[in-house]
C-alpha cells in the first residue's frame, strides 16, 4: 500500500475469483483509478493465466504466489481462508 498524506484516500480491493477471467479484468478496469489496489487470489483449482495475463501490467494488481493460493469449494471455511492470507 502507497503512504499518501492524511487528505487522500487509498482504496485496497480483495477480490476472489474461479471462473469468467473477463470479467475480473471488467471489474477492475471499472473500479481503476490512481489510488486504488487490487489484491486477487485466484482459486488453486484453476489455472491462473487467463485471469493474470490480461492484467499483468497493470501497477496497481496483485495475484497472491502460487503457494498462498488454496483450493476454495463453495459454503467452506477455505473460502474464508483465502480472504485473510
Amino acid at each position: 500500500m502507497k503512504l499518501v498524506s492524511s487528505n487522500e484516500y487509498v482504496c485496497a480491493y480483495l477480490l476472489s475469483a474461479y471462473t469468467e477471467p473477463e470479467s475480473l479484468v471488467n471489474l477492475v478496469n471499472a473500479l481503476d483509478n490512481e489510488q486504488v489496489e487490487f489484491y486477487i487470489h485466484i482459486d488453486k483449482k484453476v489455472d491462473i493465466f487467463p485471469f493474470k495475463n490480461p492484467l499483468q501490467d497493470r501497477k496497481n494488481v496483485y495475484f497472491l504466489p502460487d503457494r498462498k493460493r488454496v483450493f476454495v469449494y463453495w459454503g467452506g471455511i477455505r473460502k474464508l481462508r483465502c480472504n485473510i492470507i
